[in-house]
């Protein structure tokens, strides 16, 4: 099985309190900062991807993960806050620049979306910015990703946000609930 997988530095430490791991292959052309959802969830599952997936081991991008400050293997030394979040991944993103990571792109997951978008808007360099929800039941309370990236459309492109609704409004509900009719 490992075989065909290519050799990848894995490197842990602590930045700021914060776990960080990272995932550099052989032929790195960069590396992306991977921004797990929760709060309260961690970054462990990904690792987990990087490291027994050889998509991720085959490819000539690096991974950086981290825990949010409170989560996983992350200290927690200071309150709680969104606005600490995301200056914790703004300290992070610079501290990794200043030791020569060439940054390419910050991916978000879900809440870590929102979080990538905003320390996003505190970074000069040209970098990408990957955002991913995850919104298999819609009705569920701990699924709220569709309702932060329509947060997020609505503030980028407003004209595709109506068009969002309007598709929403539009759309046949018949037999998508236990038997019950669209008003």
């Amino acid at each position: 099985f490992k075989k065909d997988i290519q050799p990848m530095q894995i490197a842990v430490q602590y930045i700021n309190g914060l776990y960080t791991s990272v995932y550099t292959p052989e032929n790195c052309i960069g590396h992306i900062i991977y921004v797990h959802g929760g709060p309260g969830i961690h970054c462990a599952s990904f690792e987990k991807l990087i490291e027994t997936n050889k998509d991720y081991q085959n490819s000539s991008m690096g991974w950086i993960c981290y825990d949010q400050r409170g989560c996983g293997r992350s200290e927690l030394n200071e309150e709680l806050t969104h606005q600490n979040n995301i200056s914790d991944l703004f300290s992070l993103y610079s501290h990794l620049v200043d030791k020569n990571f060439d940054i390419k792109a910050i991916f978000g997951h879900s809440y870590g979306a929102l979080l990538a978008k905003e320390a996003h808007t505190l970074i000069k360099e040209n970098i990408s910015l990957i955002l991913a929800g995850m919104n298999n039941n819609l009705t569920s309370p701990r699924n709220r990703s569709f309702l932060m990236d329509c947060i997020i459309l609505k503030q980028e492109n407003y004209s595709a946000y109506e068009s969002v609704l309007k598709e929403i409004a539009e759309c046949d509900t018949i037999g998508l609930t236990s038997g019950a009719s669209a008003p």
